[in-house]
């Protein structure tokens, strides 16, 4: 099974990710329900805004982490540095 290709992207209030900004095409609606709601409105923005970007940064953590593991660590040639270098940008990209 594919999964829908990326990039993906979410939106500025962190309701949907979708292949654009546009709605129709979405991969995933995440607005804040079941226990999201308990938590607060604030708290429940804050945790919807942070899953939406780490769902939308899915495509490119499987990419960086099948670069990872299929070079070879000890090389330092470009190969394994450059996969070190994405995957620690698409962590960050993912979690700030």
């Amino acid at each position: 099974m594919k999964h829908t290709p990326g990039p993906w992207q979410a939106d500025e209030e962190g309701s949907f990710v979708s292949i654009d900004m546009d709605a129709s095409k979405m991969i995933c609606d995440i607005r804040g329900w079941g226990w999201l709601q308990k938590l607060g409105t604030q708290k429940a923005i804050e945790i919807q805004k942070a899953n939406a970007k780490l769902i939308a940064a899915a495509p490119e953590l499987l990419e960086a982490l099948t670069s990872l593991c299929y070079a070879n660590p000890n090389d330092t040639t470009w190969n394994y540095i450059s996969a070190l270098e994405s995957a620690r940008k698409v962590i960050k990209k993912a979690t700030e």
